[in-house]
């Protein structure tokens, strides 16, 4: 099973949305990062159907998705940024419209309902109102409707908007257990969604990959590494020059500065280990700041 995106590209007037991206995607957990505007969610809306290329194809196992139109949606769970729900149903029966919807058997949507509310924790208030409902409640059964027909392919954006640490950590786990046998695409700005569980990560910035793989090829590719320097708070600023500041404690009359540049920018300067975050920061630095690569 494999998802192909081929030179596809969005255009709106002259802004190019999404730029002549080709990926390969099997199954898996992907995360797609990046920051705001990256272009992230009009591509999603492709990958779903919603929307159509200015140019390029998907195709789902060789197959245009937009040719196989009904059949590529059965096999499709999506949950946008905003999903939509009625406010005066209760769980129960919002799933059981949404199931009657997707064309799922009675029989087998109550089965399913059931395992999903218990997995999102929300068997316990299944038969209450949905506007009664916190912000991370809703998104927890966002996530459940978009599992709701065991899809194939599950396309995600901004799914953890709303989720409390340990909803996080909950949801992480849910999606783990899934991908051994789903295509699971989920769009983040926010690393620590996608570090510790993703096969494969593909950074996105102003509508064009910037690169893909997992975690460590990503480290490896950045040509900087990260350092930590104990310096006096006079010559703390100097830095800026060398690289990238990434962060700063000040400790009475020195600071700690970690920095992201080739080589040792001070002779005291320790290495310190990569992240992905350091691989986020690199690539989305502004265009303003100071930034030199030794």
């Amino acid at each position: 099973m494999e998802l192909n995106l081929l030179d596809l590209t969005k255009e709106f007037s002259d802004i190019k949305a999404v730029d002549h991206i080709s990926i390969n995607l099997r199954p898996g957990i992907i995360g797609l990062l990046g920051e705001n505007g990256a272009g992230k969610t009009t591509l999603i809306r492709m990958m779903t159907s919603l929307m159509k290329p200015s140019t390029g194809k998907i195709l789902f196992n060789d197959q245009d998705i937009y040719k196989l139109n009904e059949e590529y949606r059965n096999v499709l769970g999506y949950l946008p940024q905003d999903f939509g729900y009625y406010p005066d149903l209760n769980p129960l029966d919002y799933l059981g419209y949404i199931a009657s919807i997707k064309a799922i058997q009675p029989s087998v949507a109550k089965r399913r309902i059931k395992d999903l509310l218990q997995a999102v924790s929300l068997w316990e208030v299944r038969k209450k109102k949905i506007k009664k409902f916190s912000g991370g409640m809703i998104q927890r059964l966002g996530i459940a409707q978009a599992l709701l027909n065991d899809p194939k392919i599950l396309i995600l954006d901004e799914p953890t908007s709303g989720l409390d640490p340990e909803e996080r950590y909950r949801f992480r786990q849910l999606l783990s257990s899934l991908a051994s046998d789903k295509i699971i695409l989920l769009s983040t700005h926010i690393v620590s969604d996608v570090e510790h569980i993703a096969d494969q990560i593909i950074l996105m910035h102003k509508g064009k990959i910037l690169d893909s793989g997992s975690v460590d090829e990503l480290i490896q590719n950045i040509p900087v590494r990260a350092w930590k320097i104990k310096t006096d708070l006079t010559k703390a600023s100097s830095f800026k020059l060398n690289g990238l500041i990434t962060s700063s404690n000040k400790t009475g009359d020195n600071e700690v500065i970690r920095i992201l540049c080739k080589d040792a920018p001070d002779s005291e300067a320790v290495p310190d280990e990569c992240t992905l975050e350091d691989v986020f920061l690199f690539y989305n630095r502004k265009k303003s700041e100071p930034y030199v690569i030794l």
